[in-house]
């Protein structure tokens, strides 16, 4: 759904659709099997993420591959219109890659994390993942990786980012917690 709440996007087996919320109307963008998250960018342009981790986009009629990429951890619309990516390229390496053009905007190397986890701020180019010690840790533009002192479970598998610098962090054997970061 766009940012907006006027337009929603589909990728599947018959391909990707963009359907405007408020009359109902279908535009089929590609015919071609799609699979995987799909985001929207202010401008209208469409990003899908496949199972293989291909990044594509559709704007105007024209499919784009952006790149591909096996280990993505988070994929979202950012409150500046944009897409972005935080792509873990190895363990304990990562990367947040505008999910438009493919650029590297920040990247990271960290010692080997116990629990591979992490998410995207939507407000911010700031991405959150969890370290060797169990804690979060920060990966901003520019800057080493910085600790929150913020300590989690060893339990964590699932993290999101939410505006106004908070995050949500949580797993199967345990209730998920916001914490401000």
């Amino acid at each position: 759904v766009s940012r907006d709440e006027r337009t929603a996007a589909t990728a599947g087996a018959d391909g990707v659709r963009v359907i405007d919320l408020a009359d109902h109307h279908v535009d089929v963008v590609s015919t071609d099997p799609t699979g995987g998250a799909i985001r929207l960018a202010d401008d209208g342009t469409i990003v899908t993420n496949d199972e293989d981790g291909t990044f594509e986009t559709f704007t105007d009629g024209e499919r784009s591959v952006v790149g591909a990429f096996e280990d993505w951890l988070d994929f979202r619309t950012t409150s500046d219109g944009g897409v972005r990516a935080l792509i873990r390229r190895a363990p304990g390496s990562y990367v947040i890659i505008d999910a438009l053009t493919g650029e590297m905007l920040a990247e990271a190397t960290m010692p080997v994390p116990v629990i591979e986890a992490g998410a995207l701020l939507p407000d911010q180019l700031q991405a959150i993942v969890v370290g060797a010690d169990e804690q979060l840790w920060s990966i901003q533009p520019g800057q080493a990786p910085l600790p929150t002192g913020i300590s989690v479970s060893q339990n964590t598998t699932m993290m999101a980012g939410l505006s106004g610098g908070r995050v949500v962090v949580g797993g199967p054997v345990e209730r998920p917690s916001v914490f401000h970061l």
